[in-house]
């Protein structure tokens, strides 16, 4: 009886461990089952994530392919990128395509074992408002007489909403060749009558017209604002080096005299800033140096300005005679002068424009209407290269400021709100 118990106890124990033992080999299948579901599931989020990243990268390319396309217009559809980046690769499409805003699409493709997975994303990218694509816009506050002198465009197209005439043997050159030469150009278009003698070719009107960029000048308002809170007192710098950092603010004048300025920052005056002499500013890699006033800017004598220099005036912007080595954006709220023999590389945006005997603008000029109704007069010449990567250069307050950065102003921007996942 005791060796039959013994037995029984025996079995029992014996289907105990059998059951334990089964019971871990199920756990055990069950877990792995389960670890190589997540895993599967980990690789295939992970490959969903990498072909997003590579659809973003589409997007970063598309915008250096809108870069160098002065016209975007004629990319609906038609240019398409398709390149490999890392493990996998992206195409590119465009769609509602104006000269200054596009729809980029972006397919982002990574291989996962047999299979490839796709991300789509959709974003809209923006630049500076039409007027600056043109060489010469400006929008037909007054008529506009060449008046016994010579203008000449190169590379670009003009754009008026007035009337266009000559007096006397005035002439007006619009031409497709330019600086550099690969840039297309050389069309007139009006909703007016252009009669002034020259060589010129009239393009077809677009369904769109361009209109007269709006200044908004909140950011400069409110900085001469402050200025003008300040203890009243002049900045003179006469000689020697400066570093702008941040911003400056003065309650008076402003006088920069053969002083090399350097820097990232914005100088700030209620009364005028004269930049004469051999001053010299460049901005430090990245960074933008801005003149900012609530009257008048002059610049004299043989200054240089380089690119990302900024100078603003609510009332005039006067570059004297000889004046040759400025680059930049110059901003006037009322009226922008040129005098005889001078030249500058960048952006004109003024309610009024007087350019004198003998010179030259690269980039693009932007007005409301010219003094006196003439563009030239006697026996002056006046040429004007358009180019348009010195666009990128210009300041806030032109239309393009969209995220409320004014240092993102004049790049090409994906428009905040615009990102969706397809």
């Amino acid at each position: 009886m005791v060796k039959r118990l013994n037995n029984e106890r025996g079995l029992a124990i014996f289907m105990l461990v059998f059951l334990i033992f089964i019971t871990i080999v199920i756990y055990m299948i069950a877990y792995t089952f389960s670890l190589s579901q997540e895993l599967k599931v980990s690789g295939i989020e992970l490959r969903e994530q990498q072909a997003l990243y590579v659809a973003e990268t589409g997007i970063e390319r598309a915008m250096e392919f809108l870069e160098a396309d002065t016209d975007w217009s004629n990319n609906n559809g038609t240019a398409v990128i398709s390149e490999t980046f890392g493990a996998g690769s992206y195409s590119v499409d465009f769609s509602s395509g104006t000269r200054t805003s596009m729809v980029v699409t972006s397919a982002g493709t990574v291989a996962d074992g047999q299979q490839q997975v796709q991300r789509r994303i959709r974003q809209t990218i923006r630049r500076l408002p039409e007027a600056f694509h043109y060489a010469l816009f400006w929008a037909g506050g007054d008529s506009l007489d060449v008046n016994r002198g010579t203008v000449n465009i190169n590379g670009g197209d003009v754009f008026t909403a007035d009337t266009v005439g000559d007096i006397g043997t005035g002439t007006i050159t619009v031409a497709g060749a330019g600086t550099p030469s690969t840039l297309n150009g050389g069309l007139i278009y009006t909703t007016n009558a252009w009669t002034a003698a020259g060589t010129y070719t009239t393009g077809t009107l677009p369904g769109d017209l361009p209109a007269y960029p709006t200044l908004d000048t909140t950011y400069y308002d409110n900085e001469i604002t402050t200025a003008i809170a300040q203890p009243t007192g002049n900045l003179s710098w006469s000689g020697g080096s400066q570093v702008v950092s941040g911003t400056t603010y003065i309650d008076g004048t402003i006088n920069i005299n053969n002083t090399t300025v350097t820097g990232n920052g914005a100088l700030v005056a209620s009364g005028t800033i004269t930049i004469r002499g051999t001053t010299s500013v460049t901005p430090s890699a990245g960074g933008t140096i801005r003149f900012i006033t609530a009257v008048d800017i002059q610049i004299q004598g043989t200054p240089t300005l380089a690119t990302r220099t900024v100078c603003y005036a609510r009332t005039r912007t006067r570059i004297n005679a000889g004046v040759t080595n400025l680059r930049g954006t110059f901003i006037a709220v009322d009226e922008f002068w040129m005098d005889n023999n001078t030249a500058l590389t960048g952006v004109i945006y003024a309610d009024r424009v007087r350019i004198f005997n003998t010179s030259t603008i690269n980039g693009s000029l932007v007005t409301n209407r010219f003094r006196g109704n003439n563009f030239v007069s006697n026996n002056e010449v006046v040429t004007i290269n358009y180019d348009a990567s010195f666009l990128e250069d210009a300041a806030p307050g032109l239309g393009l400021d969209i995220d409320g950065d004014a240092n993102q102003e004049g790049r090409i921007v994906k428009v905040p709100g615009t990102w969706q996942q397809l």
